[in-house]
């Protein structure tokens, strides 16, 4: 596997990992609004992270033909951390945002 390979790998990677981070707090914004009762987190979290798992494995094939090496692994983490340590405070924020307009325009259509 040549050098450009990898670098592409890695970048998706830190990609994957970032939209992993952020599909999780929409996940999260979505799932309290709901409300739903407690015995459904653990089926639907297998859910979340079983279809995380097929697009990341998606993406890495894309990549560089499916190899899982350590740097795959390493890139994920980087993406993920990147954006919860700088990025899911605003994200959060604007989501709850779009949550409570959404609510708003039904609670305003329900009325009409």
């Amino acid at each position: 596997m040549n050098l450009d390979v990898q670098f592409l790998t890695m970048a998706a990677m830190i990609g994957c990992g970032a939209a992993l981070g952020l599909l999780f707090d929409g996940y999260r914004v979505v799932w309290g609004e709901l409300r739903l009762p407690r015995r459904l987190y653990a089926p639907f979290d297998l859910l979340y992270w079983a279809l995380a798992t097929a697009a990341v494995y998606r993406v890495l094939y894309l990549a560089n033909g499916g190899e899982v090496r350590l740097y795959v692994l390493l890139a994920l983490l980087l993406g993920v951390s990147a954006y919860f340590a700088l990025l899911s405070g605003l994200s959060l924020r604007i989501m709850r945002r779009i949550v409570l307009l959404v609510k708003t325009l039904f609670r305003f259509l329900r009325r009409l």
